[in-house]
């Protein structure tokens, strides 16, 4: 279906339905005076006189709606029958993105979608080639965003939308927090961001946009009326504008119906969430949703905080966001809203995207770049989610394998069969920690730290792990709390080759965790490690530096449990190691770990085998640098070492196998084993 004569969406801007001719709506907004002393004076020379009739019939539009006849026709490149629009047996269309049901050919827009197309103002293409402040025109991106506004309120959830730039979603936005600040008496609003520079341009817009409708009846004078505040006169609404650069309960003193979050993909890490659970209470009252939360992600402007962002948008249930199917990859799964840039990248005058004519226009430009710049453009024009979320950046792996490893993460992310294959579990000792030889338990646990892809393989005759089968690394910390970092425990197992029946060469267990001193402390992310050891039957091999583990394992008698200095791999790297050190690996091998690790992901087979998201997104914006850490990549990097370290020292006694380079390719899961199938 495609939308004809639009215009007819923007009567009192192009259909001549104005109010009488000596009404105020006829005068430049911004000759208006601010007083209403000044007003009352203007209005008397003037002789201007209000067409009330008029004005409630627009102000019922804008909040009832507003239907136009014929307005819709087959054909069309961005709502389809049978892929995103369901054919009903009356005849019917039924969208169901946008929980929408659309009778014979009438359509109808919602109230906050009226008043956006008659009322507001933006900065829009104008006929010059510049962008000048003007009505928006109606686009069928614009009526999928405003019906989805609505679903939030009529379904009681929150939004996540995933978006190339210049679709004007800020704009529609702001103008979105102007309606709840101007019909709504005693509303609160907040814009939030984690920078200054992104809430204050959209309280920008929002201040631009109220301050042109001088002239109207839906105006009201604001007092305050600055940049972090303003509140109605008389009814006693407000808008805020916070930043969250250092603090997520920014918002904790509000009680906002709205709350608008700019730019996630760039907030300080774990931040948006943060945010989001902390305003949630007050978004809330006797079990009633009385607030809504909209987050805006832009591609192309991904960095710390983009874990949080995608965590949401792969999982928008369990962070109370709407859901959408993913009509773009393979898999079907549910996501939070992408925008793809094939959607108002070229128009036609009625306002439908040109699909496919924007998506050829996309690829040739790709085409023409190279390196950097063409990982860049794809980010910046994203076709498909995933390409939302890769590195166009530099970063320690290199281009083509942080494209790899980000394709990865989002082929996980997007595949609902192969992201459950990962469960938490809560290990806890068959006896306790002073018989830790007595073994460990793994019990599935929602809320478990420790997440398994795969058991451990046992042998049949001792009843425990085949030695030498499964390899631990740990990047540990001393400190329960630090004001100087951020930085986690981490400690990753993997699976060396057991047989040619299942996949070898992979990550099966992991944690990453620096619980706080009322949790526990780090004796907690000590415990879980050495269980982990203890489950997988392998040695724990940990940078020497972070010294307060190895006492732990000392203290509780579990030496074993504790990988040699790596000798031969030492070896292999440096002339000389002058530690004195048994236990654990030289911080100043942590470089040459390092190089063991890109030998692993060099090899697109390796990477293809990997099924924790968190691993994987780690190491596509892993970079060296003194003010950049990443617990999961150094813990990475010790296994790794290990692993190398072990066949050296099957190397010398003559014991390589011959079957390590062997790829498998297609697996399966039963039972909490991964089997090969052919």
């Amino acid at each position: 279906m495609r939308f004809v004569d639009t215009k007819r969406f923007s009567p009192v801007i192009y259909g001549n339905d104005l109010p009488k001719k000596r009404d105020l709506y006829h005068y430049d907004s911004k000759k208006i005076p601010d007083s209403k002393k000044e007003i009352n004076k203007f209005m008397r020379e003037k002789g201007i006189v209000i067409d009330i009739p008029w004005w409630e019939k627009q102000w019922n539009r804008c909040i009832n709606g507003f239907t136009v006849k014929n307005a819709i026709e087959e054909g069309g490149e961005m709502l389809i029958e049978g892929y995103n629009v369901e054919l009903l047996e009356n005849g019917d269309r039924y969208i169901p993105d946008l929980a929408l049901t659309i009778h014979e050919n009438d359509i109808r827009i919602t109230g906050r979608h009226y008043f956006y197309l008659n009322f507001w103002t933006i900065k829009r293409l104008s006929s010059d080639g510049r962008k000048k402040p003007g009505p928006p025109r109606f686009t069928d991106l614009s009526f999928e965003n405003w019906w989805i506004r609505e679903r939030m309120i009529k379904e009681c959830k929150d939004m996540l939308w995933a978006k190339c730039r210049q679709r004007g979603l800020s704009e529609e936005e702001a103008c979105d927090v102007a309606y709840e600040y101007l019909f709504f008496g005693g509303s609160q609003s907040a814009i939030v961001a984690g920078q200054d520079k992104y809430s204050e341009n959209t309280m920008n817009f929002v201040k631009r946009g109220i301050d042109d409708l001088k002239n109207t009846q839906f105006y009201k004078k604001s007092s305050p009326n600055n940049m972090d505040h303003m509140r109605t006169e008389k009814t006693i609404s407000e808008v805020y504008c916070r930043t969250a650069k250092d603090n997520s309960q920014v918002l904790s003193s509000l009680t906002p119906s709205k709350v608008k979050a700019e730019e996630v993909a760039i907030w300080k890490k774990g931040f948006v969430i943060d945010l989001i659970e902390n305003v949630r209470p007050s978004i809330e009252a006797e079990g009633v949703k009385t607030g809504y939360i909209t987050c805006i992600g832009t591609s192309g402007n991904i960095e710390d905080s983009l874990e949080d962002m995608e965590d949401i948008f792969w999982n928008p249930a369990k962070h109370g966001m709407l859901e959408f199917t993913n009509y773009y990859s393979e898999g079907n799964s549910k996501i939070g809203r992408f925008i793809p840039a094939i959607k108002f990248e070229i128009i036609d005058e009625d306002g439908n995207s040109l699909c496919k004519e924007s998506g050829k226009k996309i690829e040739e430009e790709n085409s023409k770049k190279t390196g950097k710049a063409k990982m860049r453009h794809r980010t910046m024009k994203p076709l498909k989610p995933e390409h939302i979320f890769m590195i166009s950046t530099g970063g320690f792996f290199g281009e083509e394998i942080i494209n790899i490893l980000s394709l990865r993460t989002s082929y996980i992310n997007s595949r609902e069969e192969v992201k459950n294959m990962v469960t938490p579990y809560r290990l806890e000792w068959v006896t306790d920690i002073y018989h830790w030889k007595d073994g460990v338990k793994a019990i599935p646990d929602p809320e478990g730290e420790v997440l398994i892809l795969e058991h451990p393989k046992v042998d049949k005759k001792t009843g425990k792990p085949f030695t030498g089968l499964y390899h631990q690394g740990t990047d540990s910390y001393d400190q329960d709390e630090s004001r100087t970092s951020s930085s986690k425990g981490a400690s990753v197992i993997k699976k060396g080759f057991l047989s040619s029946n299942e996949l070898y060469n992979l990550y099966v267990c992991m944690v990453i965790q620096r619980p706080s001193k009322k949790d526990g402390g780090k004796k907690v992310f000590y415990e879980n490690t050495a269980k982990m050891a203890v489950y997988y039957g392998c040695e724990n091999l940990i940078e020497h530096s972070k010294i307060v583990i190895f006492e732990f394992y000392q203290k509780y008698r579990m030496d074993l449990l504790l990988k040699l200095k790596p000798e031969a791999a030492i070896a292999n790297k440096l002339k000389e190691s002058k530690a004195a050190n048994s236990f654990g690996i030289d911080p100043s091998f942590v470089p040459h770990a390092l190089s063991y690790l890109v030998e692993y992901v060099e090899i697109k087979e390796n990477v293809n085998k990997m099924f924790f998201p968190i691993i994987t997104r780690a190491f596509s914006r892993f970079r060296l640098s003194p003010n950049y850490n990443c617990d999961i990549t150094i813990a990475c990097a010790f296994c790794e070492t290990s692993v190398v370290n072990t066949d050296f020292i099957q190397k010398r006694r003559g014991k390589e196998d011959e079957n390590t380079d062997e790829e498998f390719v297609h697996y399966q899961m039963n039972d909490g084993e991964i089997l090969v199938t052919t």
